[in-house]
C-alpha cells in the first residue's frame, strides 16, 4: 500500500513543474483554399490554435461552419453541396425533394454516412497501438472464395468479436457452387463398385479449366449414363443424347432444379431415393445457418449401384436407341 502511494505523489509533484507546450506548423496545410473551412470545421482543436495564434494566417476560414455532408451533426444547408438535380422527377420520387434526397444517399456524401453509420468493430484494439479490425455491412451478393483463409491464419493484438462475424455467416448465399462443399468423400469407391460391372465403360472427368470446352462437349454427347451430385456442372445434361439418363446423386434439398431442366431437355431423372442411406458431414469452412448445399456426403454403395442399374436400364430400352 505504500508503494502505491508514494508513486502517486511523486508523480504530483512532477506534474507540477511540468509545462507542455503544442506548437502547429500552419505550413503543412496544403489544401485549396475553398477546402480551408471544412477543415477547420472538421478539426475544432485546430481550429481553436489558430484563433488563438497571433501567426496563423487562416482566421478568414475560422467559424464558418462549413461541412462536407457525412459528418453526423452536418445540416443540408451547410454541407459542401447541394444535388441540384435538373429535369423532371416524376415516375421515380414523389418530390423534388425527394429526388435530391435520393441522388445525395446513393451517390454523394449521404452515401458515404451511410456507410459510416454502418461500421462495427470486429476485433478491439486493446492498447492505441494495437490491431484492430472494422467492417461494414454490404448488402450486395459477392462471389468469393471460403478456403482461402483458415483459422489461425491471421494475426493481430486485438480482441476478437467471433460472435459479431458469426451473426453475418447467415448472409452466405446457398446458391454458391464454387466452394469447398459438396464433395463426394467416397467416390473412389463407387467408381470402382461400377467398374465391377463389364457392362459399363465407367469414365470420371472433372470438367475443370484444364478441360476445353468442346472436350467437355464431346465427353457429354456420347455419355449413356451422367452422374454427378448437385452443381452446376449437371446443366451439361443439355447436351446429352436424347436416350440418356441424368443421375443427381442428391438434391441437396432443391428436389426441383434439375428435375425440371431433365424434363425439359426431354432425359431420364434419376435422384437418391433414401436418405437413410446417406451420411451428410457438414464442411467446417462454412460457419453459417445449415443448409444441405454446404456438406459433403458419403452415399451407400448398394444403393448407389441400385440406382445406376435403374439408369442403365432405361437406357437399354430398344424405343430409346
Amino acid at each position: 500500500m505504500w508503494k502505491l502511494i508514494e508513486t502517486y505523489i511523486i508523480f504530483l509533484v512532477f506534474q507540477s513543474f511540468l509545462q507542455v507546450v503544442c506548437y502547429i506548423n500552419y505550413s503543412t496545410i496544403n489544401l485549396p483554399e475553398e477546402h480551408l473551412p471544412y477543415y477547420f470545421t472538421s478539426f475544432p482543436k485546430i481550429a481553436e490554435e489558430c484563433l488563438a495564434d497571433s501567426n496563423c494566417q487562416f482566421k478568414n476560414h475560422l467559424n464558418k461552419s462549413k461541412c462536407w455532408g457525412y459528418e453526423y451533426d452536418c445540416k443540408w444547408d451547410r454541407q459542401y453541396s447541394i444535388p441540384p438535380c435538373p429535369g423532371d422527377h416524376k415516375g421515380w420520387v414523389k418530390t423534388k425533394s425527394a429526388q435530391q434526397d435520393t441522388f445525395y444517399t446513393q451517390a454523394d456524401f449521404g452515401y458515404v454516412k451511410q456507410q459510416l453509420r454502418e461500421m462495427r468493430l470486429y476485433c478491439d484494439p486493446l492498447f492505441s497501438d494495437d490491431s484492430s479490425l472494422e467492417l461494414l455491412q454490404r448488402q450486395e451478393p459477392i462471389r468469393y472464395k471460403m478456403d482461402v483463409l483458415q483459422e489461425g491464419d491471421i494475426g493481430g493484438y486485438c480482441d476478437f468479436r467471433k460472435d459479431r462475424l458469426l451473426e453475418q455467416a447467415d448472409h452466405i448465399s446457398a446458391l454458391q457452387s464454387w466452394g469447398p462443399e459438396m464433395r463426394v468423400l467416397n467416390e473412389d469407391e463407387l467408381v470402382d463398385s461400377l467398374n465391377d460391372n463389364e457392362e459399363y465403360d465407367v469414365t470420371k472427368v472433372a470438367y475443370d479449366a484444364n478441360v476445353p470446352f468442346k472436350k467437355q462437349l464431346e465427353i457429354s454427347r456420347n455419355s449413356d449414363v451422367f452422374i454427378g451430385i448437385h452443381g452446376a456442372g449437371l446443366t451439361h445434361l443439355l447436351f446429352l443424347p436424347e436416350w440418356a439418363a441424368l443421375f443427381e446423386l442428391y438434391n441437396c434439398e432443391d428436389a426441383n432444379c434439375y428435375l425440371d431442366l431433365a424434363r425439359l431437355r426431354g432425359v431420364k431423372y434419376v435422384t437418391w431415393e433414401d436418405e437413410d442411406k446417406l451420411t451428410s458431414i457438414k464442411d467446417e469452412s462454412y460457419s453459417g445457418g445449415a443448409h444441405a448445399k454446404f456438406a459433403n456426403y458419403i452415399f451407400d454403395v448398394e444403393e448407389f449401384k441400385r440406382l445406376v442399374t435403374k439408369a442403365a436400364k432405361h437406357v437399354k430400352k430398344p424405343s430409346k436407341i
